[in-house]
């Protein structure tokens, strides 16, 4: 139960459905206790505990310095003279 706890206010980092595709959270959503009771209830509190668990992770960032650029030149025949 500490578990569930920790997830309220956490923001979901995912849409989760009941099996009749009823939105139980979406992306983006603050979890609740109701929010909660929904995916126990639909049996999706596995997916809400790890869309709570995503939210803690850390996002990994790639500079754009790492990547390689691909078609600098100005293509032929694209913008009209």
């Amino acid at each position: 139960m500490a578990d569930l706890a920790a997830m309220i206010g956490t923001p979901s980092r995912l849409t989760i459905y009941d099996d009749a595709g009823h939105i139980i959270v979406k992306e983006g959503e603050i979890i609740t206790y109701g929010v909660i009771e929904a995916a126990r209830a639909a049996g999706k509190l596995d997916d809400l505990r790890m869309s709570a668990a995503m939210a803690h992770q850390e996002p990994t960032i790639e500079t754009a310095a790492s990547y390689e650029e691909i078609g600098e030149e100005e293509p032929t025949g694209v913008h009209p003279e």
